[in-house]
């Protein structure tokens, strides 16, 4: 455990120095968020597309906000292959700590780096455009189950296919595909109920956005947290899956 805390930190201080992910999952969302926040204002707050949420800022502020997030899992992808897929990877290997320790915490670090980056864009989205987040504690574990759930999809594509430009297509393929089933690229008809149900449950967005939607007032609890239940759980399996790779590759 030693071991991974001293490899989580020096990945952490390394990822944070990272300026075109902080850019794209900073930086981005925060501009995108206003631009089109604005440009679908005319939206009426009661239609389906909006399923509910108060305005379309606050609407794009959420989607935005997850579906960074879910490309964060580059951190874990990009770090692992480094440190130990590389040709400089027998200087890791090398190390007491060993392979398992190295993974354990970069997984880490870059969940705790893409937290950070969520956390900074719900701060300065709800002070410079006004959104209000609601339960904050909810929103924290929403986050922190798209986060686990991300690195460990991301270093499970990475230790299975052995190839980073696959990993890193499949991983794109993952989280955008997510976004595109939970209607926030395109608008989805939620009145029939195969849409409805993919919009609400269909993928780690869908549930990340119900489980906000269901922590707002008149929403139900127990279905926020048995969403947030679903992204634990899902995180879990596929820590499962990344062991058995990294057994079998790093071994």
């Amino acid at each position: 455990m030693r071991g991974s805390l001293v490899a989580g930190r020096f990945m952490f201080l390394r990822m944070v120095r990272d300026l075109p992910s902080m850019i794209m999952l900073l930086l981005v969302p925060l501009l995108l968020i206003p631009i089109l926040g604005s440009a679908f204002s005319w939206i009426p707050a009661d239609i389906p597309y909006l399923r509910g949420v108060s305005s379309p800022m606050a609407f794009f502020a959420s989607g935005f906000l997850v579906m960074f997030q879910l490309f964060g899992g580059n951190y874990s992808l990009a770090y692992v292959k480094g440190a130990l897929l590389s040709p400089m990877g027998w200087r890791i290997r090398g190390l007491p700590i060993g392979p398992g320790a190295v993974v354990l915490g970069v997984v880490g670090a870059g969940a705790l780096v893409s937290l950070c980056q969520g956390c900074l864009v719900v701060a300065v989205s709800g002070l410079a455009f006004g959104v209000r987040w609601g339960n904050l504690a909810v929103l924290l574990l929403v986050l922190l189950g798209v986060n686990l759930l991300s690195q460990l999809v991301y270093l499970s594509l990475l230790l299975g296919l052995r190839d980073q430009s696959a990993a890193v297509g499949l991983g794109w393929v993952y989280a955008y595909g997510s976004t595109v089933l939970g209607g926030l690229i395109l608008p989805l008809p939620v009145e029939k109920p195969f849409f409805g149900f993919l919009v609400s449950y269909g993928g780690p967005y869908s549930l990340a956005q119900t489980a906000l939607r269901q922590a707002a007032p008149g929403g139900s609890s127990a279905a926020a947290f048995a969403c947030i239940a679903a992204l634990f759980i899902a995180a879990a399996l596929f820590a499962a899956l990344a062991a058995y790779l990294a057994r079998r590759r790093l071994s």
